[in-house]
């Protein structure tokens, strides 16, 4: 279903390519800038976006979602535990 989708809207795959460098380039700089908040959001935005994408790109970006989610959640949490 995924590939008939992509094939009668050819727009969708660059864009959906083009978001995902966003996300990814998103959670790396939030990341570095200690935005973990940010980080749950493109991790999000990656969780939804992974049933969109052929399979193998999907599952890898499934992965990604689901780590830089937990990993936003578990670097807030430390931050608001050390500023106590």
């Amino acid at each position: 279903m995924n590939l008939e989708m992509l094939q009668t809207y050819t727009w969708m795959a660059p864009s959906l390519t083009i978001i995902l460098l966003v996300t990814l380039i998103g959670s790396f700089y939030s990341f570095k800038q200690q935005k973990f908040s940010l980080m749950i959001a493109t991790g999000m935005v990656q969780t939804v976006l992974s049933p969109l994408l052929p399979a193998m790109a999907g599952a890898v970006v499934l992965g990604l979602g689901i780590l830089q989610f937990y990993m936003g959640i578990v670097n807030s949490q430390s931050s608001k535990n050390s500023q106590s």
